[in-house]
Order: C-alpha cells, then structure tokens, then sequence
C-alpha cells in the first residue's frame, strides 16, 4: 500500500522549491492583477456615473435660465404692452367723450391686464424675492394708472413711475440671469 501512495504523491524534493514558488508568485500576481482590473472598472464606472450626472446637471441648468429667459421676455413685452394700452386708455377718457372710443380702449387695456397679470403670475412662480418685488409693484403701479383714469386722471399725470420700475425690472432680470446690467457698447470701427 506504502508504494501505491508513493506513487500517487509525487515527492518534493529541494531542486523542485523554485517551480513551486514560481507558481505561487504567478498566481499571486494573477490574483492581484483580477483585482486591480476590478477596482479600476469599479473607479471608472464611478468616474462615469459622476460625469453623467454632472452633465445632466448642467443641462438641466441651461434648461431653467432658458425658460426662465422666455419667461422674463414674455413678462417685460406684457409690461410693454400693458403700458402703451394703459396711456391708450388715459386718452380715451379725457374730454369729449367719445364712447366708441373708451370700449375700444377698454377692451384692449382689459386684454393687456390679463396678459400682464398671467405673465407675472408665472413670474411669481420662478423669480426670486427681489425680481418678484419689482413686479409686484409694477403691476401693482398699473393697475393704479387704470383705476385713476376710469376715476377721471387727467393726461398730467406722470406714468414715469410705472417706467422707472420697468427698468428696475429688467435690471434685477438680468442680474438673476447672470448677465451684464447694460447690454455692451458697440465698438467703434
């Protein structure tokens, strides 16, 4: 039986050391190698996953200042219109009468009021506290103009209040938007 096991178990003899830990050193490296392979995936898979969410990000970014941009353009051009309608409107009023002449005013300073008023209303929405007070008082200064001239205002009264606070509006627009206070300066050629 002592032969059949020597036969079976191959006897390790000193000139066999250097295969021997040959083989361990080349398993070890490979060893090492597999999980070099894995961590780097593991490293790159994050590196990518942080990239995505860092480009989704951004243009999730370019996509608020785009609508909040047609937002701000929509309300300056209700505030526009609702102050050309609004001087319309004082005019109409002013003495003689003209009554087919108020029911147009009327109703395009009515169709500018609800203009100004959904296009603030979305304003609200998304503006911070200082673009949202400006307007707020625009609108507010507006709906006066219109109030006083059904009330009988006459043409003497100022609308440059309503005018100054357009342009405070469209400044803090601006600065919410990231850009310059004044649009640049052409350049002289």
């Amino acid at each position: 039986m002592r032969e059949a096991i020597a036969a079976a178990a191959p006897v390790v003899t000193v000139s066999d050391w250097p295969a021997i830990v040959a083989g361990i050193v080349i398993g070890v490296v490979g060893l090492a190698g597999i999980v070099a392979t894995y961590w780097q995936g593991k490293r790159a898979a994050e590196a990518a996953s942080q990239s995505l969410r860092k480009s989704i990000d951004a243009e999730n970014e370019r996509a608020r200042l785009a609508e909040k941009r047609r937002i701000y353009a929509a309300c300056q051009a209700a505030f526009t219109a609702m102050r050309i309608e609004s001087i319309t409107h004082r005019v109409a009023y002013q003495p003689p009468p003209h009554q087919r002449q108020r029911g147009a005013a009327e109703l395009a300073v009515n169709q500018a009021r609800r203009a100004m008023l959904n296009a603030t209303g979305e304003l609200l929405l998304i503006a911070p506290q200082g673009v949202r007070k400006i307007a707020a008082d625009l609108t507010d200064s507006y709906l006066s103009y219109i109030t006083a001239t059904a009330r009988g205002a006459s043409l003497d009264e100022p609308t440059e209040p309503a005018g100054h606070l357009q342009n405070q509006l469209y400044d803090a627009m601006r600065a919410d938007l990231g850009e310059p206070a004044e649009p640049p300066e052409p350049a002289d050629s």
